[in-house]
Formats: C-alpha cells, structure tokens, sequence
C-alpha cells in the first residue's frame, strides 16, 4: 500500500499565516467533519493529511478540501482567527507546500 501525505497551508488575506493554520486546524478537529493535523515544517505551520486507506476516493478528498475551504473562509469572515500580521498579495487559497509518496511495493 501507499502512504500519501500531502502538506499544505492556507494563505488568509491578512494576519499571520502561522496562527491562522493552527486556528484552522484546531477548529476543523473540533467540528469533526475532517481531520487534518498540524505541524511545524522548515519553520512554518503546515495542515497535513494523510490517505491511509484503499477506500478513500476522489470524492472524499473533494469532500475534505471542501470543508477546509469553506471552515477557512467563515474563520475570516468571522474574524475569529486575525492575529497582527502583514496582508498579503495573494488570496486565500490552500497553496501546496510538500508531497511525498512512498510506495512499499516495487
């Protein structure tokens, strides 16, 4: 089997980017809809996931990147995440940091 783990961060509009990731990912686990972890990678807050099963889809992916997506922009709209930081030029998209795919066969 695979192990894919993808890491990846979201990009708010303003605030520090660090905070607003480990905001994200905290509130995401405790709605529970999708799990995605945290960690620190070359400095930086990343969200990580990992698709360990044979039985996850396209579609469930679809379905995570969509809850992340629409989580991240309430969490703006709301305010709840701003913490002083600069604003920047690009608009909140998750933006794809690593990807790494071992595969254990040959």
């Amino acid at each position: 089997p695979d192990l894919s783990i993808v890491t990846y961060r979201f990009h708010p509009p303003t605030g520090d980017i660090d905070r607003f990731n480990e905001v994200l990912s905290r509130t995401l686990h405790r709605e529970g809809e999708v799990f995605v972890s945290h960690t620190r990678l070359r400095g930086r807050v990343v969200l990580r996931a990992a698709v360990l099963s044979f039985r996850t889809h396209v579609n469930d992916v679809d379905r995570a990147l969509a809850a992340i997506t629409s989580t991240a922009r309430r969490l703006i709209a709301e305010g709840s995440s701003e913490a002083p930081g600069p604003r920047h030029e690009n608009p909140p998209w998750l933006l794809p940091d690593i990807v790494v795919n071992r595969s254990t066969g040959g």
